[in-house]
């Protein structure tokens, strides 16, 4: 048995081995996760100069699972000094001194996130003349001498370059909220005030931006790995000649000053005014894997799982496929066999599912849940749909119009729309239900939960506290839509969670 922490419970995982008669190796079984992978276990995924990162699972939400470098894999500036650059304040020049603290434009962003041999850099790149060496000690010629060590980047390929086109695949980019220094607000996409290393930061100056590897914010430190009871702490990185450091960025910056960029010394969040840009520093990156592969290996720190990739790669972005995604082909295989899927949604599983399709399945679950068939009335209160499904939703008080008499069926209904369905369907089966027992004292603490419309809102909280809707990053999304092999995925999330 292998022990993890797991949605804040500890939990022990059967790991199923045999061992090859002949003398070879321990053969781990493989474990296929088509929803999260276990949070405090380890994933081996990717390589950089030629050693494969081992990677610690942090989260776990709507998108995937958050993986986090178990090491610092390098020690890098986080962005060059110079005046080559968009955004330098003049005020101080202080961006031009000693680099930049914005992460979107930031050379430490663009590197991780290049697969090409020459990084395409927006501005100054991260040379000799623009980024701090690190001096160490060292012997020469029988004397102790302070010798330092170039370790600019403006020339190395892409860290993406690192990993092979599978690999490369299974990673989801993710839009990330990153709060923003006082010079920066003109790109900013919400919050009216400053970020508070010790407050609380729902209403702080953010900007969104989508990625595929990144460095944690101040924030998702405290949320997932503090909260999670895992170690903030990483081994010592050892350069070549001997000099160490244990140090590393996130990706926050210092809101009054334009070059300090927050970072983790030791095991602590250092102080506001943290490490200039130019400056070297542990570079400890992180990715959102997506879920459904098949995994190899008992998950722990020195036996990490390894990715099997026996399975057909995923359709390609925006492609309407008549067969569901590679990492959602189990679980929508689930809930047609759970009696979920009307067979006339079982066709373009990569389209926005609409409010008229999603009745359907709510309807399909909330029988399957009580085990009572769902009646309707003859007469619609809609002037735009008598559907049947529609009918019975209503008569059941799963959903409502959206005024004037309509029903708006062909709209794609939004993620805050269907957790207030789901939250109806478990109102109606409650009161046979003695065994569910709903949160509803959960808070829900995402940046977006001003955007979660009001009647929505209770909803969304038990929903979410129930661990059926997650989030997306750090964010709720309440207004994004659904595909319906994601519609089929959380209705057969509700279905294993509450059926017996």
């Amino acid at each position: 048995f292998v022990k993890y922490k797991y949605w804040g419970k500890t939990v022990f995982v059967l790991v199923m081995s045999m061992i090859i008669i002949w003398g070879g190796p321990m053969e781990v079984y493989s474990i296929t996760f088509s929803g999260s992978l276990p949070i405090g276990s380890f994933v081996q995924f990717g390589m950089y100069k030629d050693k494969p990162i081992v990677w610690m699972v942090v989260h776990n939400d709507d998108n995937g699972s958050i993986l986090f470098s178990k090491d610092i894999i390098a020690a890098k500036a986080f962005d060059a000094n110079g005046d080559k650059a968009e955004g330098r304040d003049s005020k101080y020049n202080t961006r031009v001194a000693e680099g930049s603290n914005y992460w979107a434009k930031a050379n430490l962003c663009e590197w991780l996130n290049s697969e090409e041999q020459t990084v395409d850099y927006s501005h100054q790149k991260p040379d000799a003349a623009h980024t701090m060496g690190v001096s160490y000690s060292a012997f020469v010629s029988g004397k102790s001498s302070i010798l330092t060590e170039d370790m600019s980047y403006a020339d190395e390929p892409g860290f993406l370059t690192n990993f092979h086109d599978k690999e490369r695949a299974a990673i989801r980019t993710i839009s990330l909220r990153t709060y923003l220094n006082e010079f920066d607000l003109t790109v900013k996409n919400g919050g009216n005030q400053s970020w508070n290393l010790n407050g609380d930061n729902r209403n702080a100056y953010y900007q969104l931006s989508s990625h595929e590897i990144f460095l944690l914010s101040v924030d998702e430190v405290k949320t997932w790995i503090e909260e999670n009871e895992l170690s903030r702490t990483a081994p010592w990185y050892t350069a070549p000649n001997g000099w160490q450091i244990n140090t590393y960025w996130l990706r926050t910056p210092d809101y009054n000053y334009a070059s300090s960029v927050m970072t983790i010394p030791s095991n602590s969040i250092s102080d506001p005014k943290g490490l200039n840009a130019y400056h070297a520093n542990g570079v400890r990156p992180a990715l959102c894997l997506k879920p459904g592969y098949s995994m190899s290996g008992p998950g722990t720190e020195y036996q990490p799982y390894v990715i099997r990739y026996e399975v057909p790669e995923e359709d390609a972005e925006g492609d309407i496929s008549d067969k569901p995604s590679f990492w959602a082909e189990e679980e929508v295989t689930r809930a047609i066999r759970n009696n979920l899927v009307d067979e006339s949604l079982l066709s373009q599983y990569q389209k926005d599912i609409t409010r008229q399709e999603f009745s359907t399945l709510a309807v399909k679950l909330y029988e399957e849940l009580s085990g009572r068939k769902a009646t309707y009335d003859m007469v619609t209160p809609f002037s735009d749909t008598n559907d049947i499904s529609v009918l019975k939703a209503y008569n059941l008080k799963i959903i409502q119009g959206v005024g004037g008499g309509r029903f708006a069926p062909n709209e794609n209904i939004s993620r805050e729309q269907i957790a207030v369905m789901f939250y109806r369907i478990l109102e109606s089966i409650l009161p046979s239900r003695s065994d569910i027992h709903l949160k509803t004292s959960h808070e829900i603490r995402f940046y977006d939960n001003n955007e979660i419309s009001d009647w929505a809102v209770h909803g969304v909280t038990v929903i979410n506290g129930e661990k059926v809707i997650l989030g997306t990053g750090t964010g709720f999304n309440p207004k994004g839509t659904a595909t319906r092999e994601q519609a089929f995925i959380l209705a057969n999330r509700m279905f294993e969670k509450y059926h017996r």
